[in-house]
């Protein structure tokens, strides 16, 4: 586990950003529209990416573990799925999913279902980087029904996650609306604070392309304030 230092002044700017668009609407009555909203939806995610970037372990690390026979099922398959997410996923997805299928076997082999859980969500997310957005649902659900038979639900509060934001950029938004809910639940169950922030942010994206741009605040709100909950000490898992 790593303890990332959250830049203070970005959740800063982002909880100012929004307190302004208010007060801006209550005093001058100005309606805050589409591009406005999206910049929001844009500050949130480079949250996500900083938290990322600066989790990222030496991919050459992860390899190893990998490698090393002599390490628990569970912590060689989350450094495999961490060597292909950090290092492929949104560089080079088609490897990505070449490489995942390795997951597939391992679990397979060893009997460790949650090996192909990983590789699902994998290939789910690495169709969804290429706009393949059926087949990031088909995969994701494969990742789903894996840790809902395991009760992994982290593994499926973030699958809830991945398929929800297929379906909003397949613009299949009753979908996407109940799969977001459905994580956030799950999320709110365990504890899973980043994630909650997520689908939070994924729901502001759903009533962003709605045109519901009151909502989409109030989504976006909602987010913010979960990182500025989280404050600058971040434990990422």
């Amino acid at each position: 586990m790593k303890n990332i230092r959250m830049p203070g002044f970005v959740l800063e700017f982002m909880s100012k950003y929004i307190k302004g668009l208010k007060w801006n609407r209550l005093l001058f009555n100005k309606p805050i529209g589409y591009q406005i909203m999206k910049k929001i939806a844009s500050l949130i995610v480079l949250v996500s990416v900083h938290l990322f970037l600066t989790a990222q372990s030496n991919p050459d690390s992860l390899y190893t573990l990998w490698q090393d026979s002599n390490q628990p099922d569970s912590i060689r398959v989350k450094a495999y799925h961490d060597y292909i997410y950090q290092g492929f996923l949104y560089t080079n997805p088609d490897s990505a999913i070449v490489l995942a299928n390795q997951l597939i076997k391992y679990g397979d082999n060893k009997n460790f279902p949650k090996a192909n859980g990983f590789a699902y969500s994998l290939q789910g997310l690495a169709n969804f980087v290429q706009g393949n957005y059926t087949q990031a649902i088909e995969e994701g659900e494969k990742s789903l029904r894996i840790f809902e038979e395991i009760e992994d639900k982290k593994g499926i509060a973030e699958s809830l996650n991945n398929i929800g934001n297929a379906y909003i950029n397949s613009s299949n938004f009753d979908q996407a609306l109940a799969y977001q809910e459905k994580s956030i639940i799950i999320s709110e169950e365990i504890g899973y604070t980043e994630q909650i922030a997520s689908s939070l942010n994924s729901v502001g994206n759903i009533y962003l392309e709605q045109g519901n741009y009151a909502k989409a605040l109030d989504y976006y709100k909602r987010s913010v304030k979960i990182f500025e909950e989280i404050g600058d000490s971040f434990d990422w898992q």
